[in-house]
C-alpha cells in the first residue's frame, strides 16, 4: 500500500494507484505511412507516444523526425529513405541517450529491398535498455529470392540483437515484420506475445524482449495510417 497525506489525515492507496515502477518501461511502435500529410503524421505519432516513454516508427525516410517529436521527446533518425526509415523516440523526462546506430538488415536488389534495421541504447536513473527498430522487406512468401532477403535480414537482426543481450540487461526489438505473427521468424533467447488483435495487413506489427517481465500489450486504433499502433508494458 502507499500512503498520500490528504488534509493531514493518512489515507491507504493500493498499489494498483502508486507510482509506476522505476523498472516498468512501456514501449509503442507505429508505422507511419509514408504519404500521410504532415498533420496526420503529427497525429499517429503523438497518439503512439501517449502513455509510452519510448517509441518506434517506420516509413520515416522522407520526413525530419525531429519535427514530428512530442513535446520534450529525443530523437535518433539517420537521413535517407532507405537508412532512415525507422526512428526512435524517447521521453527526455525519463531518458537520455546513450548511443545509436543504424545496420543492414536485408539487401535486396528488388524495389524497396534495401532496408536498415536502428539500434537505440537508453539510460534512465536506474537502468539502460538497448532497443531495436525494424521495418522488414514485404512479400517474403512470394519469390525465392524475396525469402532469401528475409532469411538474411533475420539472420542480421538475431546477429545484432544477441550482441546487445551479451551487453544489456534489458533489449527490446519490435516494429513491422511484414510477416504474421503466426508465421514470424524465431528470435532464440528472446519473448514474444501475440498482439490482442490485427494491427493492418494482418498482425505484422509486433515486439520481442529479453531480461523484462510482460506486463500488458494493447493495438491503439484511431490511426490515419493503415497500420496500428501496439504498445507494449514490461517490468524486471
Amino acid at each position: 500500500m502507499n500512503r498520500l497525506v490528504v488534509a493531514g489525515a493518512v489515507v491507504l492507496l493500493p498499489l494498483s494507484l502508486a507510482a509506476p515502477a522505476a523498472s516498468a518501461v512501456t514501449v509503442t511502435t507505429q508505422n507511419v505511412k509514408y504519404t500521410l500529410p504532415p498533420a496526420q503524421a503529427h497525429h499517429d505519432i503523438n497518439q503512439a507516444a501517449e502513455f509510452s516513454s519510448i517509441l518506434f516508427t517506420q516509413e520515416m525516410g522522407l520526413r525530419h523526425a525531429r519535427a514530428f517529436a512530442p513535446k520534450g521527446w529525443g530523437t535518433a533518425h539517420a537521413k535517407g529513405v532507405h537508412r532512415g526509415d525507422c526512428a526512435t523516440f524517447w521521453d527526455r523526462d525519463r531518458w537520455r541517450l546513450v548511443r545509436w546506430r543504424t545496420f543492414t538488415t536485408s539487401n535486396g536488389s528488388f524495389r524497396n529491398g534495401h532496408r536498415f534495421g536502428l539500434v537505440t541504447v537508453l539510460r534512465d536513473s536506474a537502468t539502460e535498455i538497448a532497443t531495436i527498430c525494424v521495418h522488414m522487406p514485404t512479400g517474403w512468401r512470394t519469390s525465392s529470392q524475396r525469402r532469401i532477403a528475409y532469411a538474411d535480414g533475420m539472420a542480421n537482426v538475431r546477429a545484432v540483437a544477441h550482441r546487445l543481450v551479451d551487453r544489456y540487461h534489458r533489449v527490446v526489438v519490435g516494429g513491422d515484420w511484414n510477416r504474421i505473427w503466426g508465421r514470424r521468424a524465431p528470435l532464440s533467447g528472446f519473448r514474444t506475445r501475440r498482439p490482442p488483435q490485427g494491427t493492418g495487413h494482418g498482425t505484422i506489427d509486433y515486439f520481442w524482449w529479453h531480461g523484462a517481465r510482460f506486463v500488458r500489450q494493447r493495438v491503439i486504433g484511431h490511426t490515419y495510417s493503415d497500420h496500428q499502433g501496439v504498445r507494449l508494458h514490461v517490468d524486471d
